[in-house]
């Protein structure tokens, strides 16, 4: 292995347990990303363990909705979110939130291989589509996943933290 190399993430589903895993990376997200995810650090800080729980299991309600981790040899690098019953979707859509990868396996391809198991899940769910948001500040994240197929829906949601900012729905339908 060269200096430069960097050991594959494993992913794997998120289980009741992991609530502490959960609540730390949502942590590192929110501080690295604190525009992308619809709540600020100071709000996650505040939850309590219980509510931590709920969170979890709420994000894993099996089979309708669930999360993948993504770990490397220093920990929790990766995560995502899918939900096949998100209410405000079309029908048949299965919705996409809080992809993301720690800064240190950035350019490895983990964001990819995570929208990957995200649309194999999808798929078994037989979806036939899959959507996700996007700030219209996060020019990166909305080129990786125009990269990766997905097309702007024409939807706009004002953005919760300034209404003259929006969220751009994107979406790629499933074969």
């Amino acid at each position: 292995m060269s200096e430069n190399s960097r050991p594959e993430a494993t992913i794997r589903v998120v289980e009741s347990g992991d609530t502490p895993i959960v609540s730390s990376i949502v942590m590192e997200m929110l501080a690295d990303s604190p525009l992308a995810f619809g709540e600020t650090l100071p709000e996650a800080q505040s939850r309590t363990a219980e509510e931590w729980q709920e969170l979890v299991a709420q994000l894993i309600t099996r089979p309708i909705r669930t999360a993948f981790l993504a770990s490397d040899e220093q920990g929790s690098c990766g995560f995502v979110c899918v939900d096949s019953a998100w209410a405000e979707a079309p029908p048949n859509t299965v919705v996409v939130s809080r992809l993301w990868v720690a800064p240190r396996q950035r350019g490895t391809g983990l964001g990819r291989r995570l929208m990957e198991v995200v649309t194999e899940w999808a798929t078994q769910k037989h979806a036939g589509l899959l959507g996700l948001g996007v700030t219209e500040m996060n020019t990166s994240a909305l080129e990786f996943y125009e990269h990766l197929g997905y097309t702007d829906t024409g939807m706009r949601f004002p953005w919760p933290p300034d209404p003259s900012k929006h969220i751009i729905i994107l979406g790629r339908p499933l074969s």
